[in-house]
């Protein structure tokens, strides 16, 4: 996801099971980067919250292992979430993406 702020000091956050923070002091047209990812919990997911130097991004790739790993945990889970939203949560006004709001890599 890409957010534009202003720079200096802002506070990333995320919150799930557990709550995970970001402080920031960033320079006016700087890029960075935050992974977030979300781990199962006890009784819901929890967020994890990690930032990416330039010196790293070149290795932040997840190994298909990993995501077979990951993938095969979730089946179940996945099965159920797409069949409530099948059958329950589908008619709800959630935003929409539609392919007249593509976005240039030139404004990126």
């Amino acid at each position: 996801m890409r957010i534009e702020c202003d720079p200096g000091e802002n506070l990333f956050w995320a919150s799930e099971e557990n709550k995970e923070f970001v402080t920031t002091d960033l320079l006016e047209g700087g890029t960075y980067i935050v992974i977030g990812e979300a781990k199962m919990g006890a009784w819901s997911a929890r967020v994890k919250l990690t930032t990416i130097t330039e010196d790293d991004k070149k290795s932040v790739v997840t190994p298909q292992s990993k995501i077979k790993l990951r993938n095969s945990e979730l089946v179940k889970f996945i099965a159920n979430i797409m069949d409530r939203y099948e059958n329950e949560w589908k008619d709800r006004d959630f935003p929409h993406i539609s392919a007249d709001m593509a976005i240039s890599t030139e404004a990126m």
